[in-house]
């Protein structure tokens, strides 16, 4: 969705945001270049959840519902709802452990682990960082955070290690002007790559 009168891409007007609130989600299909609607579901989509893949299924964390689609059957299910409501969050696997950290509130620096074999959530170690709004992916067994926004948008960087369940801090996000956030994550071989966030003449992104 988006409106040109708002560098975030929409209005904020409940009138325009409203009716889009309940959209499905669309199949991409790279082969064929074509696109197909997935079944509508159970809970409706929102503009701030987060996907994530692993064996087959997708995971969408949006508020406190996890949903479960099935790519083989096309199907919806429901998982055990977080402990915590997320918006503008991360999410990533690392092996059969969904992971989901950032986010409005004051506690959008706790990071929740979901386990796949019990359907069930425990917190881990904290980001040393509140932020909303980040790009988060994984990598060689470990994850990565980068940016958002805590009192200012941000341009630092930290990982997670599960095996020692520990935060430390990596390269920042060269940027000429401002933070990066509401940009997106994702791992490609021995790179990862950033892209999208927030423009706005202001912001100079």
């Amino acid at each position: 969705y988006g409106n040109a009168n708002s560098g975030y891409g929409h209005t904020g007007s409940p009138s325009v945001m409203n009716p889009l609130l309940s959209a499905t989600g669309e199949i991409y299909t790279a082969s064929s270049n074509t696109w197909a609607s997935m079944p509508a579901p159970p809970v409706n989509f929102g503009s701030d959840g987060c996907v994530a893949a692993y064996n087959g299924l997708l995971y969408y964390t949006q508020g406190s519902n996890l949903l479960i689609f099935d790519t083989a059957t096309e199907a919806w299910s429901q998982g055990a709802n977080l402990l915590l409501s997320r918006v503008y969050h991360g999410c990533a696997f690392v092996d059969d452990k969904l992971y989901v950290t950032g986010g409005n509130g004051h506690n959008g620096n706790r990071m929740q682990q979901y386990t796949v074999s019990t359907n069930s959530w425990q917190y881990v170690a904290s980001m040393s960082t509140y932020r909303h709004g980040i790009a988060m992916a994984a990598y060689a067994g470990e994850l990565y955070v980068f940016g958002g926004i805590s009192n200012q948008p941000l341009l630092s960087a930290e990982k997670y290690t599960p095996s020692s369940d520990s935060w430390s801090a990596i390269a920042s996000v060269p940027h000429s002007t401002n933070g990066f956030y509401y940009g997106e994550a994702a791992t490609l071989g021995d790179f990862i790559y950033l892209a999208g966030g927030v423009i706005c003449t202001a912001c100079n992104n």
